[in-house]
């Protein structure tokens, strides 16, 4: 059984010193604590500088998967029917365009284990009707006979995300994809290379201006205005970017004789068990305030209140 001020984790980051250069933000990597209950906790922060006063952020990183629907697997019966060409469920199969499914059964057209991925059909799709294709955004496969089967959606890796060489447009300052493309506003991309407007490993987002299923636009910020594009040639290949979102920030005054305890309001068992919101922790980035200060280090711990 716990106790009050039981020690769950402690971590810690050293700044070098620096002399007339903004210095870097660094973090601090918290794993996922199970704790058992919805209970209070202490973020303990230790600025080990003398004289500079410490900026925190602690959040989550986060990577857009476009291809994923919830991220759950979920496991349906469905009819594959050769009439149109559609699957058709026996409950409401919530997949979108760009989803990738599994079929658990050989027969109708689709192999077992192989990778088949939700494509735009209008006038066919439906909660309880949708089609399919071998590759993301192909044609419908042929579905030669009515069967039974199984299938599961399955969560695209990022690696897995298909984005194919992409052409801009400088009329409507877009880019054009020669398939669909699966991304969403707001998703956070990568260039692969400098080309054209796009900057090698700069963070750009999209936005919803000429936003369709082949077409889309980026900024530079979330939301912002969108990118003049200069070339009408191919450019680059985008992938998903992994991105930090703060939740929270404060700062802690220059430590000389003591810890410095910082309580982050709503602290409780149940936040820094899925703090993000998945396996793998939370991130605690700091950085000093100044351009110029000695070394010293940074210590963080998580304590029950």
């Amino acid at each position: 059984m716990m106790s009050k001020g039981e020690l769950l984790w402690s971590g810690c980051c050293e700044f070098p010193a620096a002399t007339g250069a903004d210095g870097a933000k660094k973090y601090i990597d918290v794993p996922r604590l199970s704790i058992g209950s919805e209970e209070q906790f202490l973020l303990n922060i230790r600025n080990g500088s003398e004289d500079e006063i410490l900026a925190v952020d602690i959040g989550q990183m986060l990577v857009m998967r476009p291809y994923a629907n919830d991220g759950n697997v979920r496991r349906q019966e469905c009819m594959v029917a050769d009439v149109l060409a559609t699957i058709t469920t026996t409950m409401p199969h919530r997949l979108k365009v760009g989803d990738r499914i599994a079929f658990e059964g050989t027969g109708g057209g689709v192999t077992a284990g192989l990778y088949y991925w939700v494509i735009p059909s209008p006038a066919l799709m439906t909660d309880f009707v949708f089609q399919i294709s071998a590759t993301p955004g192909g044609a419908a496969v042929n579905l030669n006979a009515d069967a039974a089967n199984v299938f599961t959606y399955v969560a695209s890796p990022v690696a897995g995300v298909y984005l194919p060489s992409l052409a801009g447009s400088v009329a409507s300052d877009t880019y054009t994809c020669g398939s669909y493309h699966g991304l969403a506003k707001g998703d956070a991309v990568i260039a692969d290379a400098t080309v054209d407007i796009c900057v090698k490993d700069v963070v750009y987002y999209v936005i919803d201006a000429g936003l369709t299923a082949k077409v889309f636009s980026l900024s530079a910020a979330r939301g912002g205005t969108v990118l003049n594009v200069g070339a009408t040639t191919p450019v680059t290949t985008l992938r998903l970017a992994e991105e930090y979102f703060s939740h929270t920030s404060f700062s802690v005054a220059a430590w000389a004789a003591g810890t410095y305890l910082v309580p982050v309001a709503g602290m409780v068992s149940k936040l820094i068990q899925g703090w993000p919101f998945g396996p793998t922790g939370g991130r605690i980035y700091v950085h000093p305030g100044d351009q110029t200060y000695d070394a010293f280090c940074v210590s963080a711990s998580i304590r029950r209140a």
